[in-house]
């Protein structure tokens, strides 16, 4: 879309079509406009769509973004929940270790009678 002409009901858009061209270097593309019996065709015009198919296009894009913004929601909600976990468990690691490192203690404490 070039122009937008929304007041009016319609937009303008470029149009052309492709053109490939040899060259030494591997070839290239070119865009020239469209000719059809010696007239160039340049802008397309681009209207509204009727009222019952633009209301059901709302309808369903904003069912389509709710969605969206529901799984990203639960996604992070996710991600979140993970680093607690991983979180927990280093806790838990950590507390197993000083269990341990007492454990230990206690049993040379035992054995030397202290």
């Amino acid at each position: 879309m070039t122009t937008a002409f929304f007041d009016k009901g319609f937009s303008l858009g470029k149009l052309s079509t492709v053109k490939r061209i040899s060259t030494k270097d591997g070839g290239t593309n070119l865009y020239p406009f469209l000719k059809s019996h010696g007239k160039i065709y340049n802008y397309v015009r681009f209207t509204l769509p009727p009222k019952d198919l633009q209301v059901s296009y709302e309808k369903k894009r904003k069912r389509l973004e709710q969605e969206m913004n529901l799984r990203s929601i639960q996604e992070m909600e996710e991600e979140n929940s993970t680093e607690d976990k991983i979180e927990t468990k280093k806790a838990k690691d950590t507390e197993d270790a000083a269990r341990k490192t007492h454990a230990m203690l206690y049993k040379s404490y035992v054995r030397d009678g202290v």
